[in-house]
């Protein structure tokens, strides 16, 4: 299984716990206040959201919110602090497997890369970086393009 491959897995093993976690507490309370249905999609890490779906199926709504409130506050806190986030790792992955293709990568790719923080923007550069030439990563990680010309 490639990189990207395990990447894109665990991403819809993560997304599968958050609708999850929206479900059962639809089930359990009815309306899920949009702050909650936030703090859960922003949440990236699996142990915590598989600890949130123990407490969605046993804990009381205060608790809940409680809970995800505090998440929520720490979330916020992490990503002000310089080199943390999951654009971070979405960078680090690009920078990785853009390495692996080619023996290296160009400073200026790895200044682009880095210099991007848009989460939708750096995963639909994995697509780019694993099927195109350096030429055309160039070009498109430039442009600030997620796909290189045809």
């Amino acid at each position: 299984m490639s990189l990207e491959d395990r990447y894109f897995e665990i991403e819809s093993w993560k997304q599968g716990l958050q609708h999850g976690l929206i479900a059962a507490y639809r089930a359990r309370f009815g309306t899920i206040p949009l702050k909650i249905v936030i703090v859960i999609d922003a949440t990236h890490d699996t142990i915590t959201l598989k600890n949130w779906f123990e407490l969605v199926c046993t804990g009381s709504s205060e608790e809940i919110a409680d809970t995800l409130r505090a998440a929520d506050q720490r979330a916020w806190r992490a990503q002000t602090a310089p080199d943390s986030g999951p654009a971070r790792g979405l960078q680090r992955a690009l920078i990785t497997i853009y390495g692996a293709r080619f023996g290296g990568v160009q400073p200026d790719i790895a200044a682009a890369i880095e210099a991007t923080h848009d989460a939708f923007t750096l995963k639909s550069w994995f697509e780019l970086i694993s099927m195109r030439s350096p030429s055309e990563i160039s070009a498109a990680v430039r442009a600030g393009c997620c796909r290189a010309a045809s």
